[in-house]
Order: C-alpha cells, then sequence, then structure tokens
C-alpha cells in the first residue's frame, strides 16, 4: 500500500493543476456527443443524446440509481 501511493504520488506530481475554460458571455458553447440529440429542451427531453448534453450544463433533481430506484441530487425531499 505505501508503495503505491508513493508511485501514485510521483505520477501525479508532475500533471498541471485543473483549469477552467473561460468563455465570453453569450458566446457559441460546442459540445461533442456520439449519440445524436433531439431538441435540447429540459422540459420535454426524452432521448439519450439530449440528456447527455443536459448533464453537463445542469444537475437533476433526483437520479436514478442501478436498481431504478429514484434517489434525491438537487432534491432534498418530495413527497408522491
Amino acid at each position: 500500500p505505501l508503495l503505491g501511493r508513493i508511485g501514485m504520488a510521483a505520477g501525479l506530481g508532475g500533471m498541471p493543476s485543473l483549469a477552467r475554460a473561460q468563455g465570453a458571455s453569450g458566446a457559441t458553447m460546442r459540445v461533442a456527443c456520439n449519440v445524436p440529440t433531439a431538441a435540447i429542451d429540459p422540459v420535454t427531453i426524452a432521448d439519450g443524446g439530449g440528456t447527455l448534453v443536459i448533464q453537463q450544463v445542469g444537475e437533476f433533481l433526483c437520479v436514478d440509481g442501478p436498481d431504478l430506484v429514484l434517489r434525491p441530487a438537487l432534491a432534498e425531499s418530495w413527497k408522491p
């Protein structure tokens, strides 16, 4: 375990710090997606490609897990 940590620290030491892209306000944002998108409307989105794009710029109120049970994301609680 110690040797692995040392190796990881040595390997990550030369990596540059993470940077955020800075775009101009109102500029065009280009997104590459291997699944074609239909309309990118958060209210009516129903396709996988559109969901992938929306996930890049926003968060969902709830998400489903591998067991298909809804779990809170932004929403802290809800009632049926």
